[in-house]
């Protein structure tokens, strides 16, 4: 019954509404009336920086410094605490939580400094609403209860509502929807009265979002559009991405995926647009969870990567890490402040006992009980200067380490800095790295000639990678090789290079092909490579070489550390590798095991590292393991080599999402099917290759 209410008033209040756009034109032509720098145009900036703030975020900053460069002109402190409060508003908006906390606590400073009850309430509401946004929901709560108590008593609707959305929303994000609900009902019946559209239709948005939470998705949608509604008529981005987000995800929840999709793209190209991080990463959820409902699991995994990227940069751990600093800081003002009363309410309690004691002994003893007196108040006056001195040490310590967090803080701030631009140096050389490292890898289009059906899974964990596969020709033999280096991210990316060099040199310039004699010759470059130094420990790498002889469907194998599955008429096998590693100083004197197979059947192949298997996921956080493997090729072998590379890949995503585990380790793996070609001689030219050299 109180929804229909509701909805019964909101189609009385609509037409009352002012056009946003036509006051931001009449504010413009007010401003261009008023060149002179002057209190009226003062306010005229303000009032245009908050217009913009959901419509132009670049206008918006732009006008709401020229006021702060004015207000500073004109000496007028006292106004600052207003345009701070703005500006910090504008930082949120763009998810700059550390600039917008330093923001709402210079308002907050300000307006205490002028007893401005109005600036302080809203200031404690901001600074609310950036804890619930950065996780502390219990700790924002109190803040805004700050504010809502100031509100009433300034007998303020508008930011008494204000409060009311910020508090149903931390409710909400505390798991109370009784309160989360009652808040938002609050915050929708003053909105009403108050007939201001803009207000209104971030309330209609809240009670919307209650009604998703109730399942009552009808309800919910006729909310949503029309706080869409008034963000198109009010051209305010920020409330249009959120209502059109909203609504994409009442589609979802309803299994109307198409009109989720266009929903949500819309939603996203204005909150890139207007910059608005957090909402982009809202968006991005929304849209990998879409994809995921339609089983199309590689856009599903693309905006969960997209989702998982812009998160790490919203609320890295030293972003968090300064905004604490600066709310320790802010504790420390308060408590100077408080000192510096409690010293003047001691001061004026002991000279009013003072006087009063001096009164009483003047009137009741006379003159004998003054020099009694006088000593009393010596004594007392001694005592004063005592605490006094104590309250003057207490203040030193407490500006001295004020002084030690601000230069700590610059400190913080310059290195940053510093770190950001060698990050920004170190990412590109890394993108450059990964240039390079897959110009070394072989091309589709000669992997197309050589490997006919195949596919290929390369996935680096860090970039670039310490995993490499290679492929070469020699006159009737093919030989395929893969790599897994010690380490992941760029040492691995410069051992995959050494190991790729090493191939080539055996293969094609000392013509080797014999598997075995591939590796140790292989094992004998690297180590003298990578151990100049006697007590140097390195581990090498793990490497498997395949050669198959194609005239006489033969195939040779031989590993290190990385074992060969091939599947035949259905059953799989496995070829096992030798335990040590090749270049590693660890490495016992036995030879490489080679093993020969006929291949008298089409056979799939498959050379994995060990990035697969030791992959953690799943419900119980475990590593997927060599039996899933097995089991998941064995399974999949009848299919068509695209299918395969599409179904593996997707149940990778699967076991990582499931367990929220990222990706342990860099994986490859190629897989190709071999038809044997029809011939009347047994013996191995291979063979005879070897028995002459």
């Amino acid at each position: 019954m109180r929804w229909f209410v509701l909805g019964i008033v909101w189609a009385f209040a609509f037409p009352l509404f002012s056009q946003k756009k036509a006051l931001i034109d009449s504010l413009q032509k007010e401003l261009d009336k008023h060149p002179k720098p002057d209190s009226i145009r003062l306010k005229i900036l303000i009032e245009l920086g908050w217009q913009y703030r959901n419509a132009n975020i670049n206008k918006a900053f732009e006008y709401n410094q020229d006021a702060i460069y004015l207000a500073k002109e004109l000496k007028n402190e006292a106004i600052l605490a207003k345009i701070f409060n703005h500006r910090g508003i504008l930082y949120r908006n763009i998810s700059d939580f550390l600039e917008a906390e330093k923001k709402f606590y210079e308002a907050l400073h300000i307006a205490e400094k002028y007893q401005n009850l109005q600036e302080i309430a809203y200031a404690y509401n901001n600074l609310g609403d950036l804890l619930r946004i950065t996780g502390n929901s219990t700790e924002s709560i109190k803040f805004m209860q700050k504010a809502q108590e100031i509100f009433k008593k300034l007998k303020d609707k508008r930011g008494e509502a204000y409060t009311y959305i910020r508090l149903s929303e931390a409710f909400q994000k505390l798991g109370d929807l009784e309160k989360a609900e009652e808040m938002a009902l609050k915050c929708l019946m003053l909105r009403q009265n108050l007939g201001n559209q803009q207000d209104l239709g971030a309330a209609f948005n809240r009670v919307g979002d209650v009604l998703v939470i109730r399942e009552k998705y009808n309800e919910a949608l006729e909310y949503y559009q029309k706080a869409l509604d008034i963000a198109i008529t009010q051209n305010d981005a920020t409330a249009k991405v959120s209502a059109l987000q909203d609504i994409g995800k009442v589609f979802i929840r309803t299994q109307r995926y198409k009109e989720a999709e266009k929903y949500l793209m819309e939603a996203l190209e204005i909150a890139r647009k207007f910059q608005s991080k957090e909402q982009e990463s809202n968006i991005y959820e929304l849209l990998s969870e879409l994809y995921e409902k339609q089983n199309k699991i590689d856009k599903a995994y693309f905006y969960y990567k997209k989702r998982q990227a812009l998160r790490d940069t919203i609320f890295s751990q030293q972003r968090m890490l300064q905004i604490d600093q600066m709310r320790v800081r802010y504790d420390l003002q308060q408590k100077e402040s408080e000192n510096k009363i409690l010293k003047e309410k001691l001061q004026k309690e002991q000279i009013i006992r003072v006087l009063g004691f001096i009164f009483s002994f003047v009137v009741l003893l006379g003159g004998i009980w003054i020099f009694l007196n006088n000593r009393k108040i010596n004594k007392i006056n001694y005592q004063l200067a005592q605490k006094n001195d104590e309250i003057k040490n207490t203040l030193k310590e407490l500006e001295e380490a004020n002084r030690q967090i601000i230069a700590q803080s610059q400190e913080i701030e310059i290195r940053n800095q510093e770190i950001e631009l060698k990050n920004q140096d170190f990412i590109q050389s890394i993108g450059y790295a990964l240039v390079i490292q897959e110009a070394m890898l072989p091309n589709k289009a000669m992997l197309d000639r050589l490997l006919g059906e195949y596919f290929v899974i390369w996935e680096p964990k860090d970039i670039v990678s310490g995993d490499f596969y290679w492929i070469a020709e020699k006159e009737d033999f093919l030989i395929l090789a893969v790599g897994d280096c010690t380490g992941h991210g760029v040492p691995g990316a410069l051992m995959s290079s050494l190991g790729i060099n090493a191939l080539n040199v055996v293969v094609h310039e000392r013509g080797v092909i014999q598997p075995s004699e591939i590796l140790e010759q292989i094992h004998q470059e690297t180590f003298i490579l990578l151990h100049k130094e006697a007590s140097q420990i390195i581990d090498g790498m793990e490497l498997g070489v395949l050669v198959i002889h194609r005239s006489r469907n033969m195939l040779y194998y031989a590993g290190a550390g990385i074992p060969l599955y091939y599947i035949q008429e259905y059953q799989l096998h496995v070829l096992e590798a030798n335990k040590s590693s090749v270049g590693s100083n660890f490495r016992n004197t036995e030879p490489f095991s080679e093993h020969k197979i006929y291949l008298e059947y089409p056979t799939y192949f498959y050379l994995a590292s060990d990035g697969l298997k030791d992959q953690f996921g799943g419900k119980q956080k475990k590593k997927f393991g060599s039996k899933q493997v097995k089991n998941l090729l064995k399974e999949l072998s009848s299919l068509p080599m695209s299918q395969q590379k599409e179904l593996i890949s997707k149940t990778l995503y699967l076991w990582k999402k499931e367990g929220n585990e990222a990706q342990t380790d860099d994986i490859t793996l190629i897989g190709f099917r071999y038809n044997p070609i029809k011939h009347f001689s047994n013996t191995s030219s291979y063979e005879n290759h070897y028995q002459t050299n």
